[in-house]
């Protein structure tokens, strides 16, 4: 299945085949979750500390479907 990930700050600099701030598409064995996702990328788990799927917050080992859009974010700090 194919999976878009949008990643953020720095982990948009991470050897990846799409440009620089544009969507990865990762594929995936069905049933995979964001977990499977940050495994593939090569990002630590605690490194990312907002994960999203469809916008929303899901459990990091719940199943993706197909087509389905997964956000990354570093800590975030500043104020």
């Amino acid at each position: 299945m194919e999976i878009r990930v949008e990643l953020y700050l720095h982990f948009r600099e991470r050897d990846t085949e799409a440009s620089p701030g544009e969507p990865v598409l990762v594929d995936l064995p069905s049933a995979a979750s964001a977990r499977d996702v940050l495994d593939h990328l090569g990002v630590p788990e605690q490194a990312a500390k907002v994960v999203l799927v469809d916008g929303r917050t899901q459990p990091l080992d719940a199943p993706l479907r197909d087509g389905q859009t997964v956000t990354v974010f570093p800590p975030l700090e500043g104020g």
